[in-house]
């Protein structure tokens, strides 16, 4: 959508819409990475803030693209995509609110060390043992 945008509107629609793709792919790969590796509870809590700012980002976002469909309905002029790009950040924007609920409501069990998943069928869990070779 970002493409279009910029293909067809002014600077300042293009950059809010690559601004948001840009913020979606930062946030999915530091949530990645706070998921997966870094379980404090600083690096939860920046990416819960990360993602209800996001949320309210996408928001405004909508807002916005509903005002200019408005605006180009009032000249006679369609505004069907417009109305189509406050729609997708408006359902974003409810789904980024959702996961930070869910977050929100699970982030203790982020926070600690027992919930790093670990093999358990190693004897000594701080090493690794490779599997051998028949020869």
């Amino acid at each position: 959508m970002s493409f279009w945008t910029i293909s067809t509107r002014g600077f300042a629609e293009a950059f809010a819409s690559v601004w948001a793709a840009i913020t979606i792919i930062g946030l999915s790969v530091g949530g990645t990475m706070v998921m997966r590796k870094f379980h404090h509870s600083f690096s939860v809590g920046f990416f819960l803030g990360s993602v209800v700012a996001t949320a309210q980002f996408f928001l405004l976002l909508s807002l916005i693209y509903f005002g200019y469909a408005a605006d180009r309905q009032a000249m006679n002029k369609s505004g069907t995509e417009d109305i189509i790009q406050g729609l997708t950040c408006l359902t974003q924007s409810a789904l980024l609110c959702i996961f930070a609920a869910i977050l929100g409501a699970h982030r203790s069990g982020f926070g600690s060390e027992n919930s790093v998943l670990q093999d358990a069928e190693s004897p000594n869990k701080s090493e690794y043992d490779p599997p051998l070779a028949m020869t």
